[in-house]
């Protein structure tokens, strides 16, 4: 089987409002985000197989069509899809970032020969991958920074349907954060489970404030919330501390995993497959912190179905990602795919049909499409 075509469809897809029950605008330390936006890769072989990927729309959108069709769309052409292996290989060249790389890209095309190697050999990508450890994926319900009370609303609000996780986002305002993280507590009491992502907005200091001041409230864990390239700090935070410390930007920088671990400075990462380049490098990631025993979440860009489902097949193989998994699925208007994926109870169940197990619907790419 051969390579013969590949395609690009970017989209974009508006996110249910807050006074609706969602999440938009989706306020960060450094965003505001009200709808998803991706890139589909559509990879087409001669045996009329077709596999799909997806990665975040980080650039102009004409921009990273011509990249994916124009210069890695023709490296791939007459390869072997499901020697995934060759084709990272092939397609293996660097560009810096944290978010938007070379590796990134590559994820898109290496998610869409799986799918196609799934569907061609009659398997889930799951049991190419070696086989489920789970059968659903636990759903951290996350929300932007708003304020406390509508914060705690919501928690109250997920709680009862089954959440038992909630995610809040944090910036500067350690105070106005503090407060947040206390009425949600105040709301749910002992009953859901509480982490907070600061992206980097913080400085050591600001910091030790931020966790003095939330400490009776139990967070599951603060995600990333001073710079990257700062063990010595993090592992500082660490033993001022009884909050459990994560990084996730750092995750994307070759080695940075393995020195917050030598340095003893992480209690958890949140990591996401596609800026590290692929399911692949999330089994070499998995397999690392198995070694280190570090609990593992799955990071959230606003994925849709066609990402989220490769999410799924590939972290229910691998035993670390014990943390519950980021996503704002349920606040997503509409996807791309003929039937969207089921939350139950707080829950994703892992598609249990062929290659990445989901079904994309063409009318849906032709509705949302970028021109």
């Amino acid at each position: 089987m051969k390579i013969k075509d590949v395609r690009a469809h970017p989209v974009r897809i508006p996110l249910t409002r807050l006074e609706d029950g969602g999440v938009a605008p989706y306020k960060t330390s450094h965003h505001f985000i009200t709808d998803t936006s991706s890139l589909l890769i559509e990879v087409k072989t001669d045996e009329d197989i077709t596999g799909w990927g997806e990665i975040m729309l980080a650039l102009n959108p004409v921009t990273m069509r011509k990249i994916l069709e124009d210069y890695i769309g023709e490296k791939l052409i007459g390869k072997d899809p499901e020697n995934i292996r060759k084709i990272y290989k092939t397609l293996s060249f660097d560009i810096s970032g944290q978010y938007f790389s070379a590796p990134a890209l590559i994820s898109g095309v290496e998610s869409a020969c799986w799918d196609i190697k799934g569907k061609s050999l009659g398997e889930p990508v799951s049991s190419l991958l070696g086989g489920k450890t789970r059968e659903s994926i636990d759903i951290s319900y996350c929300l932007g920074i708003t304020d406390p009370e509508l914060a705690a609303e919501r928690a109250k609000k997920v709680l009862k349907k089954g959440y038992g996780t909630f995610k809040t986002k944090g910036g500067k305002d350690i105070d106005k954060d503090a407060k947040r993280i206390r009425r949600i507590r105040e709301e749910v009491g002992s009953d859901l489970d509480i982490r907070i992502d600061q992206n980097q907005a913080l400085t050591v200091a600001e910091t030790v404030n931020f966790l003095k001041n939330v400490e009776d409230c139990n967070l599951q864990f603060i995600e990333q919330p001073i710079e990257i390239d700062s063990f010595g700090d993090l592992a500082s935070l660490r033993n001022r501390t009884k909050t459990p410390i994560a990084i996730n930007e750092d995750c994307y920088i070759r080695k940075n995993p393995f020195h917050a671990l030598k340095r003893d400075s992480i209690d958890a990462a949140v990591v996401d497959y596609e800026p590290l380049g692929g399911l692949l490098k999330l089994l070499e990631f998995g397999g690392l912190a198995e070694q280190a025993n570090l609990p593992l979440a799955h990071h959230c860009g606003l994925d849709m179905g066609i990402k989220t489902a490769a999410i799924l097949q590939a972290t229910s193989t691998i035993p670390n990602f014990v943390y519950a998994m980021d996503s704002t699925y349920y606040a997503h208007e509409d996807d791309v795919l003929k039937k969207k994926l089921k939350i139950d109870n707080g829950t994703f169940k892992v598609p249990e049909a062929n290659g990445l197990g989901v079904e994309v619907d063409r009318t849906k790419i032709e509705k949302y499409l970028l021109e």
